[in-house]
């Protein structure tokens, strides 16, 4: 009897340890037109016309630490001035076209990393994308656990161009959910 209730009790035990791991918080990326991470497509009608791209991360539950990634830039975008968050401070030695961030504190809540000066050639639609470098399994970001951890990253939309913005869906936990919104 007393091995069927420890057979229980550590089942119990597992199954709870597996429910708070399912209802930790992923880091999130995303590419924005605007300084709120609100804005995710831009309109352009005409030829040769200015724009911004904000590269903005919500950490993970371990918060963040350091970002690596890359754009893919379609033909009809020109990229003008890179500027990195003043918080990037710390060089890493990323060579382009990758794009790295290393973090001086711990983030916690949403952030930019950079902002890149674009110039639009003509209105056809497209979209710049954030993907990985081909050495890495996936986009990853440092958390700010001992030993700065790599956590895979979740895409949540490209910059849309002349189209509506996709806003990216996976399945996730219900605390994963309501962690986008903390």
């Amino acid at each position: 009897m007393k091995r069927i209730a420890l057979v229980l009790a550590v089942g119990a035990a597992l199954l709870a340890i597996a429910a708070s791991r399912a209802e930790s918080r992923r880091p999130y990326a995303g590419l924005y037109a605007d300084a709120e991470h609100w804005d995710c497509d831009v309109f352009i009608s005409g030829g040769f016309m200015p724009f911004q791209l904000y590269v903005w991360w919500l950490p993970g539950d371990e918060g963040l630490m350091a970002t690596v990634h890359r754009l893919e830039i379609p033909p009809n975008v020109i990229v003008g001035t890179l500027t990195s968050n003043p918080n990037c401070g710390i060089a890493i030695g990323c060579m382009p076209p990758d794009v790295c961030c290393s973090l001086m504190s711990c983030h916690t809540d949403w952030t930019w990393t950079h902002r890149i000066d674009c110039y639009l050639t003509d209105a056809n639609p497209s979209f710049i994308r954030m993907t990985h470098n081909p050495l890495d399994p996936a986009l990853l970001a440092a958390s700010c656990s001992p030993g700065y951890l790599a956590e895979e990253v979740v895409v949540l939309n490209h910059l849309a161009i002349n189209q509506a913005c996709v806003i990216s869906t996976e399945s996730a936990s219900w605390g994963a959910i309501k962690g986008l919104y903390r």
